[in-house]
């Protein structure tokens, strides 16, 4: 199982605070059957340029891979980003620095508001670029408006959605949240957390509810997108020798 959205870099953001609370986490998603996990700190472009976050990020990886050393953890890690979303985005000259490692996939984080119809555009620009967004933890921004016109229309130019497991774990969303996997437009889960005390990782109950919902074939294609996104990412760890 794959865990797309993550903060379980130490230090970085407002996720781990310390390499140890890391390896705790991972643990926690391995106990739960997830043997690959994407790393994705915030990036927010008014605080930061592309070139110095990667550079943070990195002594981020390499002090949670000396913890790992002493730890037998058989899971795969993969790097990425959590983007903030801004209508200039598509400018970023280094962008790529900022995609799941390998691949052009960027998981975007959106504004909780209304979304306006330059966003949209601002996305058509990315993805005429080359590059995938994944919207993180979409199921968020529907309360807003008109927005869930809006996610049809990023769906319809390429787009993927990615959902956080609290939303198949809660009774009262849950049924939502199965009908637009059935619909086929959701195929990446996440947990979204960042440390042991308020937002621990809880993928399996979710993935259990899935599996419980669909058919065997609605199941293989939920997965289909998900795999295909492990399989063109480079690992960071364990690292290649």
């Amino acid at each position: 199982m794959i865990d797309f959205h993550t903060h379980v870099l130490p230090g970085i953001d407002d996720g781990c605070s310390s390499g140890k609370e890391s390896v705790v986490l991972l643990k926690m998603l391995k106990e739960q059957g997830v043997n690959n996990v994407f790393l994705t700190p915030h990036f927010y472009a008014y605080s930061s340029s592309a070139e110095n976050y990667t550079e943070i990020r990195e002594k981020a990886l390499n002090k949670l891979i000396e913890e790992l050393k002493t730890n037998q953890l058989d899971i795969n890690l993969y790097l990425g980003s959590e983007v903030y979303f801004f209508e200039e985005l598509w400018r970023i000259e280094d962008i790529s620095k900022l995609c799941i490692k390998g691949t052009n996939y960027i998981l975007v984080e959106m504004p909780f508001s209304e979304w306006t119809d330059s966003m949209i555009r601002s996305f058509e620009k990315l993805i005429g670029k080359g590059f995938t967004p994944v919207l993180a933890h979409f199921e968020r921004y529907l309360r807003y408006g008109k927005n869930l016109s809006k996610v049809y229309e990023l769906v319809e130019m390429g787009a993927l959605l990615q959902m956080n497991c609290a939303f198949l774990n809660k009774f009262s969303t849950r049924r939502k949240a199965i009908k637009f996997i059935r619909k086929g437009m959701v195929s990446i889960l996440g947990t979204d957390c960042h440390n042991l005390s308020d937002r621990k990782p809880e993928y399996l109950s979710a993935c259990e509810y899935v599996k419980k919902k669909l058919t065997d074939r609605e199941y293989r294609n939920f997965i289909r997108m998900q795999k295909s996104i492990v399989a063109s990412a480079e690992k960071v760890y364990p690292a290649k020798i």
